[in-house]
């Protein structure tokens, strides 16, 4: 577990530049021997296992674009009842990988199976097992009850059972009082949760969801969460995020890609397997204190490593190193607190040198 350390030192008592560099005393570390990092290999094995019946499959995908690789061999297993998040920067691969799956792109290589139904051999039957909510709106000049409708008749209902699925859809997802108005002429929020009403539709067991909430304010992101978390059932869902609140509320494991799969699983898992290295430094530059580059008005944050290659640290014993040496540091409180899961990210992403799209490495 990877524990972030907020001090708070004295504005009165400047710090000492003899404390440059210096490390708290940690005592009695216990030495243990590294882990190798697996869960990547088991994820491979889990997909590549002819025993697998999981709704989604994504075995070995990789595509270019002439000379530009996209996506190079990521595989990944999504249970049913499973919601699976993939975070990544701009740029790394997501609505790529996104539209493979749902076969708008053929492949370099690899594959991938919905509900056991190959996308590259059978991509019409694999078709009618997915639900896509994509990143960008499909609006057309119609009013949100008819383009449900339409939809629906798409999808193969029976013209009696339109109707029904139109109203349960209007209602799960919050567009009640919407319903005849153009869906043209809807709010950011309210196309995005007519966009989640049609990946809905006709009740697919794999839903695929490419950043479901984008441009929704804070009230209709929960509602579209609790309305997620009320249709999940035995579905298999596939969600493409930045919030890491969202990928907390909706989703049970995440897989951190880059073009290729850099991390995969829980959020514990992540965190216990990519906490920060080393262990806590405070330094002075001029009359200020900054740990890793941030300081917050006095705050300043510290990363411990608690579990690593050479030794286990327990919280017990970072208290008594910050005790022991607060009066010399200048310090007046501090508190400890586990790492975010958005810390691992940015830490993961960073040790790959990975550079968001549009912006200098």
């Amino acid at each position: 577990m990877a524990i972030q350390c907020i001090l708070i030192t004295a504005i009165s008592e400047p710090m000492d530049p003899d404390l440059i560099g210096r490390k708290f005393r940690i005592p009695d570390a216990e030495e243990k021997v590294a882990e190798p990092d697996t869960d990547l290999m088991s994820e491979i094995y889990r997909v590549e296992n002819p025993e697998n019946s999981d709704g989604l499959r994504v075995a070995h995908l990789s595509t270019q674009f002439g000379k530009f690789v996209a996506v190079e061999d990521v595989s990944f297993s999504v249970a049913r009842g499973e919601c699976f998040a993939l975070l990544g920067p701009n740029g790394s691969g997501k609505s790529t990988t996104f539209n493979m799956i749902r076969g708008e792109i053929a492949p370099s290589g690899g594959n991938v199976f919905v509900e056991n139904v190959s996308v590259s051999s059978n991509r019409a039957h694999a078709r009618t097992h997915l639900g896509v909510c994509p990143q960008f709106d499909a609006i057309d000049q119609m009013n949100v009850g008819e383009t449900l409708a339409f939809y629906a008749r798409l999808r193969g209902l029976r013209a009696a059972d339109v109707k029904h699925n139109v109203d349960e859809i209007v209602r799960a997802v919050g567009l009640s009082r919407s319903r005849t108005r153009m869906a043209a002429k809807l709010s950011g929020g309210n196309r995005r949760k007519l966009s989640l009403g049609i990946a809905l539709m006709a009740n697919p067991p794999v839903l695929l969801l490419d950043e479901p909430s984008s441009r929704m304010d804070a009230a209709s992101k929960r509602l579209m969460w609790r309305t997620l978390a009320h249709v999940a059932g035995e579905r298999t869902i596939l969600l493409t995020t930045h919030s890491m609140d969202e990928r907390d509320a909706l989703a049970s494991r995440a897989g951190i890609l880059a073009k290729d799969l850099l991390a995969v699983g829980s959020s514990d898992r992540l965190k216990a397997r990519n906490e920060s290295s080393g262990g806590p430094r405070i330094h002075s530059v001029g009359h200020k204190v900054r740990v890793e580059d941030i300081m917050y008005n006095g705050q300043v944050k510290l990363a411990v490593q608690t579990r690593g290659e050479k030794q286990i640290l327990s919280v017990v014993q970072i208290f008594k190193a910050v005790e022991q040496d607060k009066e010399k540091f200048g310090l007046m409180y501090y508190s400890l607190s586990q790492a975010s899961l958005e810390q691992v990210f940015l830490k993961i992403v960073g040790e790959h040198d990975v550079a968001e799209e549009g912006y200098d490495s």
